[in-house]
């Protein structure tokens, strides 16, 4: 067994190397009618590449026309082929790929992502060369730390990287761990505990698959009166009644301030960028950590199947199918017995008067970590142009700027995605019906591709500064989203305006019915969310991801496992345009009958899950590294002492 692991090492290392000369003729015994898949997956802020598994996934399945709901065929839909490891410089070689459609993505325990190159074609006899696969590499920092020179009271103090959502909590003998963090230097640590805040260290430095070690720190109780401070989170104004080094961030002017006993003092405001130092020297590789457990299986979600827009209910319906009524403007989903209530348009509510800011209540401790969520629909995100783009490949997405609707393109032709609908009458409340049994269990659906990660950001009055990669946010100013490419801001989403009300048609024919279309393809795993129906004010007990329709304000809500937050809000009115000229008076008519409102518009299929963290980040106000973002968990910066 020792001989055949020593022949296999030797084999792999051959094949990398002539994988990575595009020279070298590969040999005479890799089979007839196969292909050759060569490439490479490496990190993105590392210089050693090697260990980085790639693996081969026959998708074919996922491609048919005709798909088959049997559970055999959906667990074949897709399987893994082949997988090898990359060499230092990333390089890594499939050989004898028979022709077909298939999958590669790249993962590694020194990173938290996945790249993935998807549904790509293999003919035989082809030298296949994909996109380079990036990751991002993680390392880890840890230490201890001591209160008064003793351990005694250390356990549960917070220390968090500032700028970021990493952090841990002490144990019993003070010491911590934080895993996972990017690789980087420039990290600023902060101590927390009991309310009051402090500078651990500074300037850390973080390299890839090792771990930085802290040296230790002492704290003292008497200090932190003196230096510590009580952080009041954004704020349009500065607040009254408060305690010496109390400090805050002013939405207004984008600075932040402390309190020193008398007066506001500026604290710190976003810095300009700094010039690039030169590459230092690249360190030697560490030793390989121990392999982490496997996760725990995520929850299989909710499987809809959305079957379009009617006058009416359709006819016959399976478990879980939904449709957009264009009489009333609702959308509704058959539990199994009759259909329900899913979604409408509210009205604007009246915006009530700011309350005053309550006291701030103690830290709670971390939760523990949620179970890891099923992988989305990857979606590609093109942009907005006036017409469909040329050469489209499957589940492209666009806003059209003519019609004001976004598209997606299914493999064979754009089919309609989202569109901005008029407001529909509203009709008086109904009494509330009897629930339903509970329907059975669905068949589990296929795991999704990775999704697009998108970052929500929240709504502001102009777009955030020093943007990353598919930053999203709602401008406050024009009503719209936009997507950062990486480049510049793309339009995500706008609110269409109102049409003029046409003149009501004469009832039409009602045509033949159609025959039932062939089974769709079992929709990828989403959210799993419970819908509560709508209420005029929230349920009581909620649990996790528990949603409904607020009647009183027009919105919809989720329960995050700590609190209600907006899911959605209906958009404003557009501004009126200006009035045109008087003509000339014409006789007289009789008095028209007053036409129907139009229509709602069909609501958008389900996006990518997203998990809103509250409010949104603002700048490093100490400009130690400019550009950087807040601690969202941390919820305030520290001064230098």
């Amino acid at each position: 067994m020792k001989k055949f692991f020593k022949i296999t090492g030797i084999l792999l290392v051959l094949v990398s190397f002539l994988a990575c000369d595009d020279n070298v003729t590969f040999p005479p015994k890799v089979e007839k009618n196969t292909g050759v898949i060569k490439g490479v997956a490496k990190f993105e802020n590392a210089t050693n590449h090697e260990g980085i598994t790639v693996t081969l996934i026959s998708t074919d399945g996922l491609m048919a026309t005709d798909y088959s709901t049997e559970r055999g065929i959906e667990t074949n839909a897709r399987a893994v082929k082949d997988f090898v490891t990359t060499d230092k410089d990333g390089n890594y070689v499939f050989t004898n790929v028979a022709k077909g459609i298939y999958t590669i993505y790249a993962s590694s325990n020194f990173s938290e992502e996945k790249a993935v190159y998807i549904n790509f074609n293999m003919d035989s006899d082809e030298i296949l060369e994909p996109s380079v696969l990036k990751l991002t590499a993680t390392g880890s920092i840890k230490g201890s730390i001591t209160i008064d020179d003793s351990t005694e009271n250390t356990y549960g103090a917070d220390i968090l990287v500032l700028g970021t959502s990493y952090s841990a909590s002490t144990d019993k003998e003070g010491n911590y761990l934080i895993s996972g963090v990017p690789a980087k230097e420039g990290y600023v640590l902060c101590f927390r505990k009991n309310g009051f805040t402090m500078i651990l260290e500074e300037d850390v430095t973080v390299e890839a698959n090792k771990s930085t070690e802290i040296s230790l720190k002492n704290f003292s109780s008497s200090d932190w009166e003196e230096y510590a401070f009580t952080w009041l989170g954004p704020k349009s104004e500065h607040p009254e009644n408060v305690k010496k080094n109390s400090a805050y961030f002013n939405t207004t002017d984008g600075c932040s301030y402390i309190f020193n006993g008398e007066s506001w003092s500026l604290l710190a405001q976003a810095g300009k960028d700094g010039i690039d130092g030169e590459d230092g020297i690249d360190g030697e590789n560490g030793k390989d950590g121990i392999n982490g457990a496997d996760g725990k299986d995520g929850l299989d979600g909710l499987s809809i199947i959305w079957k379009g827009a009617f006058e009416s209910a359709p006819e016959n319906p399976d478990l879980y199918w939904v449709y957009f009524n264009t009489t009333d403007g609702c959308s509704y989903i058959f539990n199994g017995e009759s259909w329900s209530l899913l979604a409408q348009a509210g009205k604007d509510g009246i915006d009530g008067e700011d309350g005053k800011d309550g006291v701030d209540g103690t830290d709670g401790k971390d939760g523990l970590n949620g179970i890891n969520g099923l992988d989305g629909l990857s979606i590609i995100w093109k942009g907005a142009f006036e017409s469909a783009p040329e050469n489209p490949d499957l589940y492209w997405v666009y806003f059209n700027t003519t019609d004001g609707c976004s598209y997606i393109f299914n493999g064979e032709s754009w089919s309609l995605l989202a569109q901005a609908g008029k407001d529909g009458i509203d009709g008086e409340d109904g009494k509330d019906g009897v629930d339903g049994t509970d329907g059975k269990d669905g068949l589990d659906g296929i795991n999704g591709i990775d999704g697009l990660s998108i970052i929500w950001k929240g709504a502001f009055e102009s777009a955030p500064e020093n943007p990353d990669l598919y930053w999203v946010y709602f401008n406050t100013t024009d009503g719209c989203s936009y997507i950062f490419n990486g480049e510049s801001w793309s339009l995500l989403a706008q609110a269409g305006k109102d049409g003029i009300d046409g003149e009501d048609g004469k009832a039409g024919v009602d045509g033949t019915d159609g025959k039932d279309g062939l089974n769709g393809i079992n929709g990828i795993d989403g959210l799993s969310i419970i819908w509560k129906g709508a209420f005029e004010s929230a349920p009581e007990n909620p649990n996790l991801y528990w949603v409904y329709f607020n009647t009183t304000d027009g919105c919809s809500y989720i329960f995050d496992g700590e609190s209600w937050s907006l899911l959605a809000q209906a958009g404003k009115d557009g501004i009126d345009g200006e009035a045109g000229k008087d003509g000339i008076d014409g006789v007289d008519g009789k008095d028209g009958v007053d036409g129907k409102d139009g229509v709602d518009g069909i609501n958008g299929k389900d996006g990518n899950s997203l998990i809103w963290k509250g409010c949104p980040s603002i700048f490093d106000p100490f400009g130690r590294n400019p550009g950087a973002l807040w601690n969202e968990r941390c919820d305030f910066y520290v001064p230098r002492q």
